[in-house]
């Protein structure tokens, strides 16, 4: 069932954030692990995707330099001539070896990931492609040809910044309106006037003005 539920949701993976929201989320919970990273190592840098509780300084140097991680385990998705996928997990909660079921289970799903890899990659490198075409039309000598570019173009990033202001409603406002009423509580165990109330309610102040910068942004 999960490994139907992980192949359904790869086709409607768009980005590379989608990796994080839509797999990783996933496979922590089905092999029940700490953490799990996608990395992408290019010739120049990495690129890490991550997600629960796993140490991104261990990922970077366990695929940087290839050093033996007894916390870590490593697995190669896919070898690409410009990059090099991996993923990266962490041992089960229950401090337990892997059945072999879960080792199958999670070959597959490296089987689908790459495949979904390697699509989001070449998209990736299309939209830069695009992008670079866009900018050298002049828009006084833009054909007909042209104007469905454009569109599109235009289409995709609004659709792409409604995306990014809907997360930040849904999850990093929905966090400080958490820390806010915990701050509440707090505040609520110290007698007024006292110099720990004044910290507390100058945190509160600063909790309000991140949530207005965010509210501002997410409507911009």
């Amino acid at each position: 069932k999960a490994l139907k539920n992980i192949s359904v949701k790869l086709g409607s993976i768009s980005n590379f954030n989608d990796l994080k929201t839509i797999i990783l989320i996933d496979i922590i919970n089905v092999l029940q692990i700490n953490g799990g990273a996608i990395v992408f190592k290019y010739s120049d840098k990495l690129e890490i995707i991550h997600e629960g509780d796993i140490d991104v300084q261990q990922v970077e140097q366990l695929v940087a330099n290839s050093l033996e991680d007894h916390d870590l385990i490593l697995f190669e998705i896919n070898k690409h001539e410009e990059y090099t996928s991996y993923l990266v997990i962490t041992g089960k909660r229950t401090h337990t070896y892997m059945s072999l079921e879960e080792l199958n289970w999670l070959k597959l799903i490296m089987t689908y990931l790459a495949a979904s890899l390697e699509n989001l990659y070449l998209i990736r490198k299309l939209t830069v492609n695009l992008e670079e075409l866009a900018a050298h039309i002049p828009g006084e000598q833009a054909t007909e040809d042209f104007v469905w570019f454009r569109r599109t173009m235009f289409a995709l990033q609004e659709k792409e910044r409604y995306r990014i202001s809907m997360d930040l409603n849904d999850s990093t406002m929905q966090d400080i309106f958490f820390v806010k009423h915990k701050v509440y509580d707090l505040l609520k165990k110290h007698e007024a006037g006292s110099e720990a109330e004044s910290q507390i309610r100058g945190i509160l102040t600063h909790l309000e003005l991140m949530n207005e910068s965010l509210r501002q942004s997410c409507f911009e």
